[in-house]
């Protein structure tokens, strides 16, 4: 029999966030299966973005485990994690005049075959 846990693409387990002594979000457990559309609503201050931080290894968790595809993200190196997920925030600044393709290209760099390779 098949562990439910592994047919999920993303699962957290009592997620908590603290920051300055503050609770920002507590025993948060959430499944993600592949091929799902998934919403986060809440009112503003909810947790959301801490969350979403959290959820993409922004944010350092206090307490809780975060696995994808059944494997703890600790488990992953850098560039295996960031071959499989990636995050681009609502509003960001540049420093230079980038075009939408060339931000984009950026992303793709840990699917490079080799260093020759753009």
């Amino acid at each position: 029999m098949k562990n439910p846990e592994q047919s999920c693409l993303l699962n957290a387990k009592g997620l908590t966030v603290i920051a300055e002594g503050k609770v920002l979000i507590e025993e948060i457990e959430l499944s993600l299966l592949p091929g799902s559309l998934d919403v986060i609503v809440g009112p503003n201050g909810a947790g959301k973005s801490t969350l979403l931080r959290a959820l993409t290894g922004e944010t350092i968790l206090d307490a809780g485990t975060i696995t994808l595809d059944g494997k703890a993200f600790a488990d992953y190196d850098s560039i295996e994690l960031a071959t499989r997920r990636a995050c681009l925030p609502q509003s960001s600044s540049l420093a230079f005049p980038f075009t939408i393709r060339e931000v984009v290209s950026l992303g793709r760099h840990p699917h490079r075959e080799s260093d020759a390779a753009t």
